[in-house]
């Protein structure tokens, strides 16, 4: 506890060179953290400007048992050049033998009492009867006594009658420094958390009692004040119009405003919000929203804020709701936020439907009709019907575009009539069309639904400036698993133009 509070570097190696120890004071001049430090070797300081003889000197005395003193020029974590002074002592065993190297780094010719004076924890030694030996100076301005005013039991006469006691009660117990001792109010009027830890010599005499009081009245005052904030954070969640929660660090809900209740109850949930993380509605996406919070709650990785889009179907229609995830400070915990999307999305299928159908006749585009095809193939074949209109040009020629545009659009409804809900209608360019027809495993098939359409489309169409006839040339092609779409849609063009010199159409 007392080489923590040291102002001076401290490394212990053991006889190997490797780390077993360094204290905070190495951290914050060298700028590695103990996790980096503890299991390498002094060489990561090593700044090149030693030779081999000289560290070859160094370790030859240590070896020897002697005590090496002296000055090197090291490098810190970012780079940057310092001299140390420094002394390295070998420790040895019960049985005289060295097991491990001491170095510490500058202002070593400082006694022990001198060290312990500049240790911002209060440090006291108390006698096996539990009477006051020592005590640092801090100590001394922690209690606002000298220490003539605390020797022997004068230490706990300054402490009022409910602190004294449990001071004695904690006295009372082994010494332990893992276990956390009362928080006393001093006379100074600081607040000192009090620990204590077992004192031996070498040979494992009992020597009494180091105790040790750190000031944590700034820490007591920051988790008031963090109190506080969280008081006040948790006003503003309530205040929120989107649905917020406050998970802890292992998804447990600690807080959930007044519109996220009500979002449960738009999608059905019958759980209160006790069980949120684990127990979503099933509309809502249980999985993807789990794993979303559990990815910002890893605490091996630093994540920016996460968000998924989940939707659920209520009485009002389907709903979709952007959820955000974010890391709360030191990982524990995470905010969740639900903004109601709704309006976009509708947008964006309807920009999406408007990407992948033609503008004019509202039939699905030829990229979209290839990727429909692409995924049926897998499963089933699929018909093709390329049909181009006979005469069409002619109507454009005579009646103008207007008109040719309102017998596309004739057409296309017919088509659409023609087929089942199960094939797909798709306007590929110009006047040519194509149908593709989910299992489709017989010409006859196809011969026969072009018969269907042919009857229908070859009807007279009424225009806005009279009426018009067109005629319709056909090929077909069967496209089964595995097939080339485009190679298949080849073939049925051939064939459609094939039938159209057959029959001696007009384009």
């Amino acid at each position: 506890m007392a080489l923590e509070t040291l102002s001076d570097m401290v490394v212990i190696t053991d006889t190997s060179g490797r780390i077993v120890y360094v204290n905070p004071a190495f951290t914050e001049v060298t700028g590695y953290s103990a996790a980096e430090a503890v299991g390498g070797t002094p060489q990561l300081l090593s700044s090149g400007l030693q030779d081999r003889d000289f560290y070859r000197e160094l370790w030859d005395t240590v070896l020897r048992g002697e005590i090496w003193r002296g000055e090197l020029v090291n490098k810190r974590r970012d780079g940057t050049l310092y001299t140390d002074e420094m002394v390295i002592t070998p420790l040895r065993d019960d049985a005289g033998e060295i097991s491990h190297f001491l170095a510490v780094k500058r202002a070593i010719g400082q006694t022990l009492g001198a060290v312990a004076d500049s240790s911002p924890t209060g440090i006291a030694h108390l006698g096996r009867d539990g009477s006051l030996v020592y005590a640092n100076a801090t100590l001394e301005r922690l209690f606002d006594a000298t220490y003539d005013e605390l020797v022997g039991d004068r230490w706990l006469t300054q402490l009022d009658d409910e602190d004294t006691a449990e001071v004695a009660g904690h006295l009372s117990l082994e010494p332990d420094p893992d276990r956390p001792g009362p928080t006393i109010r001093l006379p100074s009027g600081r607040h000192g958390a009090l620990r204590t830890a077992p004192l031996t010599g070498r040979d494992d005499t009992e020597l009494g009692v180091v105790v040790t009081i750190e000031d944590v009245t700034d820490a007591i005052a920051a988790s008031e004040l963090a109190a506080n904030r969280e008081r006040f954070a948790y006003a503003i969640v309530d205040a929120l119009q989107d649905p917020t929660l406050v998970v802890d660090n292992e998804a447990r809900p600690l807080h959930a405003n007044a519109a996220y209740e009500a979002l449960l109850d738009l999608v059905g949930d019958e759980t209160s919000p006790g069980g949120l993380v684990t127990g979503w509605p099933d509309e809502f996406g249980a999985r993807s929203l789990d794993g979303l919070v559990q990815r910002v709650l890893d605490p091996a990785v630093a994540h920016d804020p996460e968000e998924i889009e989940l939707a659920a179907m209520t009485d009002d229609g389907m709903r979709w709701w952007l959820v955000r995830a974010a890391e709360l400070t030191a990982a524990q915990g995470a905010v969740i936020t639900w903004t109601d999307i709704t309006r976009r999305k509708h947008e964006e299928l309807r920009l999406a439907h408007r990407a992948d159908h033609d503008d004019l006749t509202g039939l699905v585009r030829r990229d979209a009709a290839m990727a429909w095809l692409e995924d049926t193939l897998p499963e089933v074949p699929v018909g093709l019907v390329y049909l181009d209109l006979d005469g069409f040009k002619a109507i454009n020629d005579e009646l103008g575009h207007a008109a040719g545009d309102e017998l596309l659009l004739t057409v296309s409804r017919r088509l659409s009539r023609t087929v089942r809900s199960s094939d797909l209608a798709a306007r590929l360019g110009g006047d040519e069309f194509l149908l593709l027809v989910r299992d489709a495993r017989d010409p006859r098939q196809l011969d026969e639904l072009i018969a269907r359409v042919r009857d229908s489309v070859e009807r007279p169409i009424r225009l806005s400036v009279g009426s018009a006839r067109v005629g319709l040339s056909a090929g077909t092609a069967i496209a089964a698993p595995g097939d080339d779409p485009t190679a298949v849609l080849a073939t049925a063009d051939q064939r459609m133009y094939a039938d159209k010199h057959t029959r001696r159409a007009p384009d």
